[in-house]
């Protein structure tokens, strides 16, 4: 159970971007949901197998505190973690989490939120029928060559996507004053049929995590599905305009 909080807590709050998760599980899945507060990006996921701790709808609010305690020094070796539930509706529901370190003598209480308040705040949805045709692996070399362009135009907060002659460009700055550009990937199948500015400090963010990283690209933003050792995570970006 430990290393599956801190799987989640690298995928989600490890993005700089998301802070609340919505937890639904059972004896045959367990599936993760989170959204940004700005709502440009949303991330689902779902664990390789079910995790018996986290079986129920609850929400685990302020990812950042968690990660403050589970990353304790005191925490670490034989110390107690464990999941409190408590009976809601006629079911066993998880309520928090108990810290306690290995001689007891240390202890911290996490409290999750409800079924109700989390289901309010982070609602189900259907994904629109969209065609996601433009599928491939980013590469480390066009990875760093992003992060080449955020530095040589660091005062803007998007950027545009471009599909050119079956190549995926990515535009910089402006052209008024300084820009830049670079091809993301090439040989790819279909073009936009518009130019997709999207948020640079949420793309860099998934791209920045470890795992095999698949992106997918349309006119209304861009998916990217990162698979960890525990869980396979899916970002939605949505595009600013």
């Amino acid at each position: 159970m430990k290393n599956a909080l801190t799987n989640m807590l690298q995928y989600t709050h490890g993005t700089g971007f998301i802070d609340l998760v919505k937890i639904t599980g059972n004896t045959k899945e367990t599936k993760i949901s989170g959204r940004s507060e700005n709502m440009l990006l949303k991330v689902d996921g779902t664990f390789n197998n079910p995790i018996s701790e986290f079986n129920g709808i609850f929400g685990i609010p302020n990812l950042k505190k968690l990660n403050t305690i589970m990353n304790l020094p005191v925490y670490e070796g034989d110390s107690n973690i464990h999941i409190i539930s408590q009976e809601r509706n006629g079911e066993m529901t998880p309520t928090g989490i108990h810290f306690e370190n290995d001689s007891g003598d240390f202890t911290n209480d996490f409290r999750f939120m409800s079924t109700e308040i989390i289901t309010s705040k982070i609602k189900n949805y259907k994904m629109a029928d969209i065609k996601w045709t433009n599928e491939f692996n980013p590469s480390d070399f066009s990875i760093e060559r992003f992060r080449y362009q955020i530095k040589a135009n660091p005062d803007y907060d998007t950027f545009k996507a471009k599909m050119e002659d079956n190549n995926l460009n990515f535009y910089f700055g402006d052209v008024s004053t300084y820009a830049g550009s670079f091809t993301f990937a090439s040989g790819l199948g279909r073009n936009l049929k518009r130019v997709l500015e999207c948020p640079i400090a949420e793309t860099l963010a998934i791209l920045n995590l470890k795992g095999n990283i698949t992106m997918k690209i349309s006119d209304y933003g861009i998916i990217m599905t990162v698979i960890s050792d525990m869980a396979t995570y899916q970002y939605t970006i949505s595009g600013v305009s």
